[in-house]
C-alpha cells in the first residue's frame, strides 16, 4: 500500500483481492508489530499522497486493524468510524490545497495536522485505562499504543484536538458574540499549534467527504467537492482566523 501510495500506482488486481483476503487481515493482527504498523503509517501520513493509502485500508478492511480501539470504551464512536476519518482527513487536503492555500505549513506541520484529521472523529471518546485508573482519551491509546508514535506528538495531537473543541464552540456563539478572552486563553494554552487546531475545528463541522471512486487507482488531483453551505463554513473560520492573527501581532 505504502509503495502505491508513494509512486502513485494504479493496484493490481491481484494483489486488491490478496489485500481483501481475511486470512491476510488475521496475519496482520496477529503477526506484525505495532512497531511495524506505525512505522508504515508514519510514512503514508508523511507523504504527499495519503488519502490513496488511508483510502485503500478503509476500501478492504483493514483500517479498524490498525487504528485499533480498546475494549473499554466510555463512549461509542461514529457508527461508520472509518469513512468518517477518512473523510476528515479528505477535508483537511482539500482544505488546504483549495481553500487555504496562502496558510504556510512545514512538513512536520502537516503529519501533525494529519493525524489530527484521521482521529478528530474520537475527539470525545474516552476508555477505562487500568493503568491511570481515570478515563482517557482514546485518541491517545490508538496513537501511543497502538501506532507507537512518542509522547510529544501524541501530547501535540490531543493539545489540537482540544483547540478544536473550543473553537467550534465558539463559532456556534456566532462572530458577534466571540469572547474575546476566552480566544485569548485558547491562544494561549494551546500557543502556536491554534492554526492546526480551527483547522481541525472546521473539518469536524463539515459533512466527511467522500467519492466514489476506488483507492486502488492512482489519485491525481485532491477532492474539492464541497457544497455552498460548507463553503458558508469555511469563510466564516477564515474570518476567526484573521482575527486570531490580530490577536497574536
Amino acid at each position: 500500500m505504502r509503495f502505491a501510495n508513494r509512486f502513485n500506482f494504479n493496484v493490481d488486481e491481484e494483489l486488491y483481492t490478496a489485500f481483501c483476503d481475511p486470512e491476510v487481515h488475521q496475519a496482520l493482527d496477529e503477526k506484525v508489530s505495532r512497531e511495524r504498523i506505525g512505522q508504515e503509517v508514519d510514512l503514508m501520513i508523511s507523504s504527499d499522497r495519503p488519502l490513496q493509502a488511508i483510502g485503500l485500508m478503509c476500501e478492504v478492511g483493514i483500517f479498524h486493524i490498525v487504528f485499533r480501539l480498546p475494549d473499554t470504551l466510555l463512549e461509542l464512536p461514529p457508527f461508520d468510524l472509518r469513512n468518517a476519518c477518512l473523510g476528515c482527513l479528505i477535508n483537511l487536503d482539500s482544505l488546504i490545497h483549495h481553500h487555504f492555500d496562502g496558510m504556510r505549513h512545514t512538513a512536520a506541520d502537516l503529519r501533525l495536522a494529519r493525524y489530527a484529521a484521521i482521529t478528530a472523529p474520537l475527539r470525545n471518546v474516552r476508555y477505562e485505562c487500568e493503568r491511570r485508573h481515570r478515563p482517557t482519551p482514546v485518541t491517545r491509546h490508538v496513537l501511543q499504543n497502538e501506532l507507537r508514535m512518542n509522547s510529544k506528538t501524541v501530547d501535540s495531537v490531543y493539545a489540537v484536538h482540544e483547540a478544536s473543541i473550543e473553537f467550534q464552540f465558539l463559532m456556534h456563539l456566532g462572530l458577534n458574540n466571540i469572547d474575546r478572552l476566552r480566544v485569548a486563553d485558547i491562544l494561549r494554552k494551546v500557543g502556536p499549534l491554534w492554526k492546526l487546531g480551527m483547522m481541525t475545528a472546521l473539518i469536524t463541522e463539515m459533512y466527511p467527504a467522500k467519492t466514489s471512486r476506488t483507492y486502488a487507482e492512482a489519485l491525481d488531483t485532491i477532492p474539492d467537492e464541497f457544497e455552498r453551505p460548507e463553503r458558508m463554513i469555511v469563510a466564516n473560520y477564515k474570518l476567526l482566523q484573521v482575527g486570531n492573527r490580530e490577536k497574536r501581532r
